[in-house]
């Protein structure tokens, strides 16, 4: 609409500049024209104004689809039953879920900081803090999800057990590595109970053993 507004300006202007002979006619054309002008160039402005305005419109209701996404996966990834965090390329802390940190505070002090950091905060077995972060060189290395199960002490001093998933995420157009999302189930039970397996089957594999060394004694 803006270059038709121009374009019957321009085409107007230049037929009565072509009639136009004597300078007098000039200037006749001249108070003809300017309001034509004026009137243009209002048009012009006008209808900019009317399309920036429908542009931050448009931006503006995309941005409130794109937020309102954002906060129901978010609040899905908050009420999630195990452990999301995710990391930075640089193996920072971007981001913890409720399960994975049910104090609040300590949620928003961890972002930004590394695993190390958090062991040390937590007066943690340093040894935990490397192997988390070499499984995360490990699944950006290798550019695939690995799984892992990590045992020790927590800070109650009590054993746990967790299995660890660790997913690297690229750059789709550079293939750079992004980020990293990671999940984390708490297995302290099974593993326990497997323990307890363990021992009753040693148990019962030694008694059996104690039992066949009686009956040999009592045969003989």
């Amino acid at each position: 609409q803006c270059f038709l507004y121009y374009f019957i300006y321009d085409t107007f202007s230049a037929r009565f500049d072509h009639f136009a002979q004597t300078e007098a006619q000039q200037l006749i054309v001249h108070d003809i024209m300017m309001p034509v002008k004026v009137l243009t160039l209002l048009m012009t402005m006008y209808l900019l104004l009317r399309m920036l305005k429908d542009t931050a419109t448009e931006y503006e209701a995309r941005r409130q689809v794109l937020e309102a996404q954002r906060n129901y996966y978010f609040n899905m990834l908050d009420n999630m039953p195990i452990h999301v965090i995710t990391y930075d390329r640089d193996m920072r802390y971007t981001y913890v879920n409720r399960d994975a940190c049910k104090e609040r505070s300590i949620a928003e002090w961890i972002i930004g900081k590394t695993d190390m950091e958090y062991v040390q905060y937590r007066n943690l077995d340093p040894t935990l803090a490397r192997n988390r972060m070499d499984q995360l060189k490990m699944a950006a290395n290798e550019r695939q999800a690995i799984e892992k199960e990590e045992e020790f002490i927590n800070r109650k001093g009590l054993y746990h057990a967790e299995l660890r998933g660790t997913i690297p995420l690229f750059d789709e157009l550079t293939g750079a590595l992004r980020e990293y999302f990671c999940y984390s189930i708490d297995i302290t039970r099974r593993k326990e109970a497997e323990k307890k397996l363990k021992d009753t089957v040693e148990a019962l594999s030694r008694a059996n053993g104690e039992l066949k060394q009686f009956g040999y004694v009592v045969s003989h």
